[in-house]
């Protein structure tokens, strides 16, 4: 491994440029290239080894970000889908609802039709007081006890029964 590699990544990964990289992937690319440099002991210099470990932390901060980002659109795609579904079935909902308020009230419009003719219907046969009824009321009469003289005693004497002929 030589140097001028280690200083192009370095080069590409300034905190300016981090964003620009395409992918996580090529950023994984440069952290791991970044590591082996570490760990292989190629940088002798402090000053390289402090870069290098600064370029690590802050490719590592972007993989990071990028994935949360990641994760916080894949969860609003999620919410955006169920709102859409919730919304379609609250409108099925609504529909329905409608559907049963029309059906109430057509309900209560002929009940009532119905209980105001029959109240009507059952006071326009009767007469009303200080009004003359075309139908005139029959009158009760009491009976008046007879006279004993005008009981009649049955007759003991037979009848002749006819028998119907064949």
């Amino acid at each position: 491994m030589d140097l001028r590699g280690f200083y192009q990544v370095v080069g590409a990964t300034t905190p300016e440029k981090l964003r620009l990289i395409p992918t996580i992937e090529q950023l994984e690319k440069y952290y791991s290239f970044l590591a082996q440099f570490r760990e292989g002991g190629w940088l002798s210099d402090q000053n390289l080894q402090d870069t290098c470990a600064d370029r690590m932390a802050a490719i590592r901060s972007e993989v990071q970000s990028r994935r949360m980002e990641a994760h916080s659109e894949r969860q609003h795609g999620e919410a955006i889908a169920l709102g859409q579904k919730t919304l379609k079935t609250s409108t099925q909902n609504l529909c329905w609802t409608k559907v049963a308020a029309v059906a109430a009230i057509v309900g209560v419009i002929g009940t009532l039709v119905l209980g105001i003719s029959q109240i009507w219907l059952a006071n326009t046969g009767t007469s009303k007081p200080g009004r003359a009824s075309p139908i005139p009321s029959p009158r009760t009469t009491t009976p008046k006890p007879e006279s004993p003289a005008s009981i009649s005693t049955p007759s003991l004497q037979p009848t002749a029964i006819k028998t119907p002929r064949l």
